[in-house]
């Protein structure tokens, strides 16, 4: 955890540092004490996630909320101003090579300082006016599984994931009711959540976790414990989803009906920052009768060989798809199996939610949220009309 903390404040401060420069090469012409101001307002940006979690733990009111969702905007600005102008680097590199190759005159016509600083902080900002609409876009994924082990007499049993919907100072109860309102509209036979409901103070996040109480799936609803639950407290968030009405799996395995076997477990890596709390058990999987379609419920997309072995399908989430474009090619290097539905060997299933909610900047870039649909059907069964 200290170490994810350390390489965090030294990016995040890099990218405030890297600004500070820009700006000031941009406005050169101006008095040194002209930037004193945004020298200022670039330090307290940098300590925000740090002062927001002080506040939080003491105050909850409009101050707070307003205070985090500014920070947390400028962390995604000041990600995309990043990304922007380090690729108008690249581009000015490219244009003075071809100067060099040409005799002197750049072949490619390269923007000053102050225009590409004032362009790219105006496309920043409408990205993450983009950005703030799409995280508000939920969309609806739909799976379908068919598999002999589903008796021929069931015409569909019908699974909802959500995952990482990360609830706290900067999420509303009116943003969660749009959730459960579109969770309900698809009509699941039972409900899963894979990790990361929760993320802040219990305070910030109970009046959202009462609109779950509406959703009452005739199978119940699941939930399994990822990297922020453990952040939070672990206790306490496992105390606030059973308060929601989650079961809450933690290495273990529960039959739902005739056919279907559901097995959860801890986040993997709580086994290393936290191993006092974490439950470090064998893979549940290898609890479960063969004959029965087994539902693996596993926050981070890794994949264990005795999951493929005896499982049939995995759900997961965790990795967002990088939520903000393109910090997904970064995710990408350390989770393959990024988003979406992949099938493994001996059958095995894998699927990776984008995630419901947000982490951090309360925006999405080609990354949108999703309620996942995923309809168990007979193997032999030739025609399934699924849900508009």
């Amino acid at each position: 955890m200290s170490l994810f903390l350390f390489a965090f404040f030294t990016v995040y401060g890099s990218m405030h540092l890297y600004f500070f420069l820009k700006l000031r090469h941009a406005f050169s012409s101006l008095p040194t004490w002209f930037l004193f101001l945004p020298a200022c307002f670039l330090a307290l940006m940098f300590l925000s996630p740090i002062l927001i979690h002080v506040i939080e733990t003491y105050r909850q009111d409009g101050f707070t909320r307003f205070f985090a969702r500014t920070t947390y905007l400028w962390m995604g600005f000041i990600f995309l101003f990043f990304c922007l102008s380090l690729t108008g680097d690249l581009c000015y590199a490219v244009s003075r090579l071809t100067g060099v190759f040409s005799g002197g005159t750049p072949l490619i016509p390269f923007p000053t300082a102050k225009t590409l600083f004032l362009g790219c902080s105006a496309m920043a900002v409408l990205i993450c006016l983009y950005g703030f609409y799409e995280a508000h876009s939920i969309k609806i994924e739909r799976l379908l599984v068919k598999s002999v082990k589903i008796p021929p007499d069931i015409e569909r049993f019908r699974i909802v994931q959500i995952s990482d919907l990360h609830l706290g100072i900067t999420s509303s109860p009116k943003q969660i009711n749009r959730i459960v309102d579109a969770v309900e509209q698809t009509n699941p036979d039972l409900l899963v959540c894979t990790g990361d409901m929760m993320d802040g103070q219990p305070d910030s996040f109970a009046a959202q976790l009462e609109s779950f109480h509406r959703l009452n799936p005739p199978w119940g609803k699941y939930a399994i414990t990822g990297n922020h639950e453990f952040y939070v407290g672990l206790e306490r968030a496992i105390s606030w989803l059973k308060w929601a009405g989650f079961r809450v799996l933690r290495g273990q395995t529960v039959n739902i009906n005739r056919f279907l076997t559901l097995a959860g477990v801890d986040d993997h890596e709580a086994f290393h920052l936290w191993p006092s709390s974490a439950k470090r058990t064998s893979n549940p999987v290898v609890k479960a009768t063969p004959s029965r379609f087994i539902l693996l419920l596993k926050h981070r997309p890794v994949v264990d060989p005795e999951s493929i072995s005896m499982a049939d399908l995995q759900l997961s989430g965790h990795t967002h798809k990088g939520q903000i474009f393109p910090f997904g090619l970064l995710t990408r290097l350390f989770f393959p199996y990024h988003s979406g539905h992949y099938t493994l060997t001996n059958g095995f299933q894998l699927y990776v939610s984008r995630g419901t909610g947000t982490w951090g900047p309360p925006i999405r870039v080609l990354a949108p949220p999703e309620i996942t649909v995923i309809d168990l059907v007979p193997a032999n069964q030739r025609h399934f009309q699924g849900d508009d």
